[in-house]
Formats: structure tokens, C-alpha cells, sequence
């Protein structure tokens, strides 16, 4: 990808007019600008993860650039201002402080006396006050967060493996909540409808069941409970497995109600599926009387 000039980027070509507001410009095209950029040093293979990026011999941007192309991009995006001037240190912007103005964005070549910045360039606005240190400035950016990015999107998964069909906690890894979240995923997709057997003659339903097959064994005859509380849109399917019927009550003295026209399974091998419609108003479909 060719070079741009920050000019490029603010140009009548890179501006998108929305002619339903006198005067307003959205600059989408800074946006895939900035893609394009990122999408230079990922195919080109210029992650370097001991000297962060390096161009050398591309014909693509420099750090320096990328960093020029992001800060004017937000600031004319947002209608803020771009890079008013350059220093060498720390020293030097807070020295030139009387010719600076307020909410003016300056870029400081070797920022390391800044005690956020180990090394490299950072860009800083000016934030109108005198105290004459850089409580009078707000960091914006810097060349090490650059790196940083660049640097992940190169940085392999070592250590990843599947993990348990079980919620992510809070006290995992991030490796550790992607394994988790692919067995989930593998688990579903193996057995998409998850069965359950329940051989007991009462029985109520449970947040567990969602998306479940509960077969029901007894010879004797079974009342299912459907409860209050569980949230609209959950669903499970009831079978008859054993000779025993299998008849669904809401739990009324809770709230729960069923809308049906008819509650109970009483040929074997009969199914019937249970939806919460909302407000826990319950509805019952399939072969019942």
C-alpha cells in the first residue's frame, strides 16, 4: 500500500458529505484508512515481537506515520484539533508551554521522562493550566501501546486446550475461558438435544432443563410443577416413558398459569412441549388431553 499524506486523510476525496445537515462531514474513509494500515503489517509479516514494527524496505507506513495518521484521524473525526507542534523531550513541551494553546495536541519524539513511558514518542494535549509539569497535559498515546497491539495480534495461543462444558468464573484466564467456551460449544453441537431422566412420580421444572428431553419412567402416574420465575422463552420437552401419565399443574399459589387445551401425556412414548410465553403464563403443546 502506497504512502499517504496526513493531508490525504483530511482531504476532499476522504470526506463523505451528509448533505441532511449544512456543513456536517463524517470522514469514513479515515476509518478504512486506518484498516488498511493495520492490514499492511499483518500481511506483510512485520510483527518484530523484539523491536515491535519494522518497515524497513516496505512500502508502507512507519510507526511515526501510523501514529501521525491516528491521532489527526480521531481529532478530525471528532472536530478536534490535529498535531499543533513536535518537541524532542518532556522538557521541551513543558518549556514552550506559554506558546501553547489549550486542548492543542503535541507530539514529544522521546516522551521516556514521562514516568508512564519507558521509551518512544507519546502525544499529549495541552490542558490550559500553569502548574508547569505535565499535571498540565494529557497523555493520549504512545509508541509502546502501538507495539503492544501489534505485537498480541502476532502472539500465539500457547498453552490452549479444550475446556470442561462449565460457566466461565471470574478467576479464569483468558486461555482458561476459551476453553471453557469451546467445550460448550463442542458440547452442543455433539448433542444438541440433552436428555434427562426423572423416575420419581412428582417432579418441578428447573432453569437446568432449557432446551432439555426429560423422560419420565414411573409406572405410576407423574405431576409435573411448572414454576414462577423462569424467563420468557425457555422451553423443554416432557416424554411419557414409563405407564404411568404425566400431567403438568402451574404452580398457581406462586403466580404460574397454564394456557392449554389439555395438560396431560397419556400414550406412552408421548411428547409435549413446554414453553414460558412470559409473566410466567405457561403453554403446553403436543399429544395431551
Amino acid at each position: 500500500m502506497a504512502q499517504k499524506n496526513i493531508a490525504d486523510l483530511t482531504s476532499e476525496a476522504n470526506v463523505i458529505r451528509d448533505e441532511t445537515t449544512a456543513g456536517a462531514n463524517t470522514k469514513l474513509r479515515v476509518r478504512n484508512m486506518l484498516i488498511n494500515i493495520i492490514d499492511s503489517y499483518i500481511n506483510n509479516d512485520r510483527i518484530d515481537t523484539a523491536n515491535g514494527l519494522d518497515t524497513v524496505g516496505k512500502d508502507i507506513p512507519g510507526k511515526d506515520a501510523v501514529k501521525n495518521y491516528i491521532t489527526n484521524a480521531i481529532a478530525s473525526i471528532g472536530g478536534g484539533p490535529a498535531i499543533a507542534d513536535t518537541y524532542a523531550d518532556i522538557a521541551a513541551l513543558i518549556a514552550a508551554q506559554g506558546d501553547q494553546e489549550e486542548n492543542a495536541l503535541y507530539y514529544v519524539a522521546d516522551a521516556s521522562d514521562d514516568p508512564t513511558v519507558d521509551s518512544g514518542w507519546a502525544v499529549y494535549r495541552y490542558l490550559g493550566t500553569t502548574d508547569g509539569d505535565l499535571d498540565d497535559y494529557q497523555k493520549l498515546s504512545e509508541e509502546e501501546s502501538l507495539d503492544v497491539i501489534f505485537n498480541v495480534l502476532g502472539t500465539a495461543l500457547t498453552g490452549y486446550s479444550v475446556g470442561s462444558n462449565t460457566a466461565i468464573a471470574d478467576t479464569d484466564t483468558i486461555l482458561q475461558a476459551f476453553g471453557k467456551a469451546q467445550g460448550q460449544i463442542n458440547a452442543r453441537a455433539l448433542n444438541a438435544v440433552q436428555f434427562d431422566t426423572q423416575s420419581g412420580t412428582t417432579y418441578t421444572i428447573q432453569a437446568s432443563d432449557y432446551g432439555k428431553r426429560i423422560h419420565f419412567t414411573s409406572d405410576s402416574n407423574v405431576t409435573v410443577t411448572l414454576p414462577d420465575g423462569l424467563p420468557q422463552g425457555f422451553w423443554c420437552e416432557i416424554e411419557k416413558k414409563g405407564d404411568g401419565n404425566v400431567s403438568c399443574a402451574p404452580d398457581t399459589g406462586n403466580g404460574a398459569s397454564l394456557e392449554s387445551y389439555g395438560t396431560t401425556i397419556t400414550e406412552q412414548y408421548g411428547i409435549a412441549l413446554l414453553v414460558n410465553e412470559g409473566s410466567d403464563v405457561w403453554a403446553l403443546h403436543g399429544r395431551i388431553i
